[in-house]
């Protein structure tokens, strides 16, 4: 699965890894300011947004999407987008001195 914990993991991140790594790197310098928790609890709520379940009508459909979203790992997607994080602020460090 290419690396991921899992298939739903792995099918959201071939169709929103773009999505992702442009949302942190917007705001880089806020996501340096949390823990790994955190962060992954932030693109959890992004993703959410970004994929439209709460403009899906209720039903099976929306239940179905929500089950499988809620089995994507976003601690393992944190850690994956971490080093884009560690690398703006030591950047930004460099550029402060």
């Amino acid at each position: 699965m290419n690396g991921w914990t899992n298939e739903e993991t792995t099918i959201f991140m071939l169709w929103h890894a773009d999505d992702i790594e442009a949302y942190i790197e917007k705001y880089v310098s806020h996501f340096a300011t949390l823990d790994q928790d955190e962060l992954a609890e932030n693109i959890e709520e992004f993703s959410y947004k970004l994929v439209g379940l709460n403009s899906t009508p209720i039903g099976f459909v929306r239940a179905a999407a929500t089950v499988t979203f809620h089995s994507i790992n976003f601690r393992q997607i944190a850690r994956h987008y971490q080093p884009i994080i560690d690398t703006a602020m030591t950047n930004a460090e460099i550029e402060i001195r």
